[in-house]
């Protein structure tokens, strides 16, 4: 406080030097201590106090941190205290999936530094302090010190026989699940752990996940890599619209909504190790997973601080990285009691069509949905089940949370029946599952107007209405935008839900605290992107499509997963999902799908295999031509396949193409490799570089109306290359929203003023010389350019020839520095302040003293950038960027580098590949290049030139190979291992089987610089054509 009231002085004091300078220097001792009161409070922000005191079992109210305390250490030692699981032999004869050879060797791999620094970069900096105190962004930011120690400790850990009960002690905080939690089991507990731990957990939770798509069940989709929560709600959705159709001749069903007590907090570690066992998991980490479990220690978090000590004999810790995945191999015990059981036909699942596979459960996490016949005999078996698993897992179900609901032409005399076997209640139906609706009625907008509500809820809450323009923006694209998201990948929203949300939207973003504000600019120009003059925000009825179609390209892609096969055999079981159509009873979940289809097909084309399955006249799949299509002339045979273009060698039939289609086309489809004849045609993405779809590539051909070949307005170049320089400079926030809304006449000023009939005239009230437009008021205004002539780039500009503002700036941005731009733009700002200090009623202030202001902040700013570039610099992980010294350095001793180039001339007219491989001593060894006779793409051109190097260290039988490129785009997509669905696929699985042939671990980057020889040969060889090779002495 003392410091603000200093500051406050200076600032009215004369603006002398030694007045600035303190006040300076003041500023900067203040934003030091306001940078560690942020850090404080963000560090805290998850400690619960627990000021009111807590009601215990007997409802008897305690106070005071003692108490407290000891209620919840009585109440956790309890939960976290074995029962002594009874492990049932059926139930573990019933677990069918088990790890492979190959998965079984992989987790017996040592672990290794690299995995270590990967889980380090993967920790939030500053979430989550455990015992020892200390944020992962310490560990992060001084690992070129700590780096030995730390790996030491934990590969002592994970490759040795150290244990982690050294620094397994846990403190728990107490999350509230209600507002107002008065009783201890309306607070979740969190627990924080040791970073150390942390590191060893995330390492082989790390090594889990990639075994676990085997040996889970499809019908869990949780923390599976995949699978997605939207897949169990698909299948929930179908198999109950299927129920809510079933005629009277059916079999009528029951679905058991399922709760589970504290299922993380009472899993017995018996269970879990025995389960482990049966999944054929080493021992060596089982070992290493039951250390982490069982030498826990947990102190329970009161008031901010520890309390207590408890010795826990089962449970999984929430916030563990590892305890998701464990709780899979828990609930998996449980899904396979049920699969036994309709295998043995005790229960009998729904199956939504003939060929569908048989749902008798969902998992997700610990929500579970079951499926049976509705009669005792299922019901009974049902509950046998549960008290199976239950005595084996430790986990309770609780009845008084579960619930049954059952098909609409069930007699009641069954569900009473059925419900008193089960001990739940009887409920209409299970509206909601994983917090989406179930049922839908005609009124859809009804269905998802809670949407709106909750947006308009988060977006007007006190500390919306006191965010500045950048504030509201962050708050419109993280929060508010992303409420609808989950809703909008399943189902398609009504219009009327989709313009309620826009208008809350955009009442939020013109309002000013004291209430409404002007609407400038409609919502659908906002909607924009920031590089065409709006503000990026999504719109949400192209962004629900762009979701929806994520889930067809999805059921492209993954045609066996469970989804796939309930919905292909339900509405497409003859065809594929791109020529469905709605079919009988359609869902209003199908119908979204098919919607989110339209925009899947504009983007999808055809990467040519075999060729037997893509049509010539009527998929898209030349590149080259206008939407991938040739285009059919006189009598055409619609039935003609790609195969049939091709001869009995499998190379193009050129005079049958000739025959067929114009020149144009015919030289696109020779360009078209014939490397895959064995491999079947498959699509890909076009507009991801990958070939897979992403939701933001699918907004984006939304946004640029590709679909149905509509089009939109192109802005100049010019103009686009204001708003992306405008958008980078770096500069706060709140003044990249001051150059926006002067860029588009948004400030209030008079001329705005008057537009809107505010004011009787727009003549500027300070200087009388003209009407006062976001330029005069900021620039060319008497009082304004007082302030500017000060700065010594005002010569550089001219006064009084510019039109408007954007043409003013963008001429500044073309002629001043970068640093010159900051100080302009921060005079711009106070100029601005100071008119309408002014307007106000204010005195004004003199001109000499409002550039000493500039002056300061622009120091600040400066300042700052400065020590966050050495903070950028300093790299976290120690790993120093050399991309500064771009020079070739010979192989390590006995081996061979090979640097490959592609060259692309002439928008593809001209294409070549270059390599030259050296010895240890940096001896040329040999040179290759040839003239590809091919209309390539720059990425397909180093492809091909990645290739060409394995094939020479093949040819000339190479062994301790590396291989250099400066493509890092290919790099990155061979190294990756994921499959390449786009046209070069082929090529990049050529690359890594030669790869793996060679014994090659992955393709090295180096900057152009260090790649000059064979970029030389490649321009050399697409100019000159032919194929070359040169021994000893290089090319001409």
């Amino acid at each position: 406080m003392e410091l603000r009231e200093e500051i406050d002085l200076l600032q009215r004091a004369d603006p002398c030097v030694e007045n600035l300078e303190q006040r300076e220097i003041k500023g900067m001792q203040l934003d030091r201590l306001l940078e560690r009161e942020e850090i404080m409070w963000c560090q805290r922000e998850r400690v619960n106090w627990l000021r009111h005191g807590i009601l215990d079992e007997n409802n008897r109210w305690h106070v005071g941190a003692d108490e407290v305390g000891v209620i919840f250490v009585r109440f956790y030692r309890k939960l976290f205290t074995s029962e002594g699981g009874l492990l049932h032999p059926g139930l573990f004869e019933a677990v069918q999936g088990h790890l492979s050879s190959n998965q079984v060797a992989s987790l017996l791999m040592p672990y290794t530094r690299l995995e270590i620094e990967g889980a380090l970069k993967e920790m939030g900096p500053t979430k989550d302090l455990g015992p020892d105190g200390m944020p992962a962004l310490f560990y992060q930011q001084f690992w070129s010190i700590v780096s030995n120690d730390v790996v030491g400790t934990c590969l002592g850990v994970l490759n040795g026989h150290n244990s982690v009960a050294e620094f397994n002690q846990t403190l728990v905080a107490l999350i509230p699940k209600v507002p107002e939690a008065k009783k201890v089991t309306e607070y979740r507990p969190i627990s924080l752990c040791n970073v150390l731990y942390k590191l060893i957990s995330k390492v082989l939770a790390n090594h889990l996940k990639k075994v676990l798509h085997g040996i889970v069940s499809e019908f869990q989709s949780a923390f599976v890599p995949n699978r997605m929560i939207h897949d169990n709600v698909t299948a929930a959705f179908e198999t109950i619209h299927c129920l809510k159709r079933r005629g009277r001749k059916s079999r009528q069903k029951v679905a058991v909504k399922l709760d589970m007590a504290k299922a993380y907090d009472r899993v017995e570690w018996s269970f879990l190790r025995k389960m482990m066992e049966m999944l054929r998991f080493p021992e060596r980490f089982i070992t290493l997973i039951m250390d982490c479990v069982q030498t826990v220690q947990y102190s329970i978090l009161v008031q901010g601080a520890p309390f207590g000590k408890i010795t826990p004999s089962r449970g999984l810790r929430q916030g563990d990285p590892i305890s998701p995945y464990l709780f899979l191999l828990v609930a998996e015990g449980f899904s396979s009691l049920l699969r036994s059981a309709e295998r043995e036909k005790l229960i009998h699942g729904v199956s939504i069509a003939r060929g569908a596979p048989s749902i008798s459960h969902l998992f997700f996490a610990d929500d579970s949905l079951l499926f049976c016949d509705a009669t005792v005999s299922d019901c009974s078996n049902l509950k046998e089940v549960f008290r199976v698993y239950e005595e084996a897992s430790g986990q309770k179900v609780n009845i008084d949370k579960s619930a049954v609901c059952f098909s609409p032409r069930t007699r009641s005399s069954v569900k009473v029946e059925c419900g008193n076997v089960l001990s739940m209640a009887v409920v209409p139906c299970h509206e909601r599952y994983l917090g989406l609706p179930t049922v839908t009625g005609k009124d859809k907008q009804s269905l998802f107007r809670g949407l709106s509500d909750r947006i308009w809820k988060r977006v007007n809450g006190w500390e919306g209405r006191l965010l500045s323009k950048a504030g509201k923006e962050d708050l419109i694209k993280a929060v508010a935008q992303s409420i609808p998201n989950y809703t909008m990948s399943v189902f398609q929203l009504p219009i009327g839900t989709c313009k309620e949300i826009d208008r809350c939207l955009a009442r939020f973003w013109w309002s000013k605290s004291t209430g409404r504000g002007i609407h400038r600019r409609k919502w659908d120009k906002l909607c924009v992107p920031k590089c065409e003059g709006g503000m990026g925000f999504h719109e949400i009825v192209g962004f629900n499509q762009a979701l929806l179609a994520k889930q067809g390209w999805r059921l492209l892609m993954n045609p066996d997963s469970l989804v796939g096969r309930m919905l292909k055999a339900k509405y497409f079981p003859r065809e594929s999902f791109l020529s469905a159509g709605l079919g009988s009873s359609p869902s209003f979940l199908w119908r979204s799908f098919l919607w989110g289809r339209e925009l899947l097909q504009s983007g999808l084309r055809w990467r040519i295999g075999n060729g037997l399955v893509t049509s010539v006249y009527m998929d898209p799949w030349v590149p080259g031509l206008d939407g991938f299509r040739v285009q059919p002339s006189g009598n055409i045979d619609l039935t003609l396949k790609v195969a049939d273009l091709r001869t009995a060698s499998g190379g193009w039939d050129e005079e049958k193409l000739q025959s067929l289609f114009t020149a144009h086309e015919v030289e696109c489809i020779l360009s078209i490799p014939v490397l895959h004849t064995h491999l079947d045609d498959s699509v890909f993405w076009h507009y991801n570089k990958h070939g897979r779809y992403s939701v933001k590539s699918g907004y984006w051909v939304v946004k640029n109306g590709r679909i149905r070949g509509s089009n939109t307005v192109q802005l100049g170049a010019d103009v686009t290359q204001y708003w992306r320089h405008l958008w980078k400079l770096k500069i706060p926030p709140k003044m990249h929203h001051f150059l926006w809304r002067c860029s588009m006449g948004f400030i209030p000023c008079k001329e705005a003023l008057l537009r809107k009939r505010i004011t009787a005239d727009s003549e500027c009230f300070r200087c009388s010389n003209g009407q006062e437009s976001p330029l005069h008021a900021t620039w060319s205004c008497v009082a304004a350019s007082a302030v500017l002539e000060k700065a010594s780039f005002y010569s550089k500009l001219a006064p009084n020839q510019y039109m408007n503002f954007t043409q003013f700036f963008g001429d500044a941005m073309k002629k001043l520095t970068v640093e010159e731009v900051k100080l302009l733009v921060i005079i711009l700002w106070g100029n601005w302040r100071e008119r309408n200090e002014i307007f106000h009623g204010g005195m004004g202030t003199d001109h000499t003293i409002l550039f000493n202001r500039a002056m300061v902040s622009w120091s600040s700013l400066l300042e700052v950038q400065k020590s966050l570039g050495k903070c950028a610099q300093s790299n976290m992980l120690g790993v120093h960027n050399n991309s500064g010294r771009q020079v070739w350095n010979p192989p390590s001793l006995c081996s061979i580098k090979i640097n490959c180039d592609g060259a692309v001339i002439r928008l593809g007219d001209l294409v070549g590949v270059g390599v030259i491989a050296h010895n240890d001593l940096g001896e040329m060894v040999v040179a290759a290049g040839y003239k590809v006779g091919l209309r390539l793409s720059s990425f397909a051109a180093e492809l091909y030139a990645i290739k060409l190097a394995l094939d020479l260290a093949v040819e000339r039988r190479m062994s301790s190979v590396v291989i250099e490129t400066d493509c890092l785009d290919a790099v990155q997509v061979i190294n990756s291992g994921e499959e390449f669905l786009a046209a070069e696929g082929v090529a990049v699985n050529q690359i890594r089987g030669l790869m793996h042939l060679l014994q090659i671990p992955k393709i090295m980057y180096v900057p152009r610089g260090a790649n000059m020889a064979a970029h030389e040969i490649a321009q050399f060889v697409a100019r000159s054509g032919g194929r070359f090779q040169w021994f000893e002495i290089g090319p001409p």
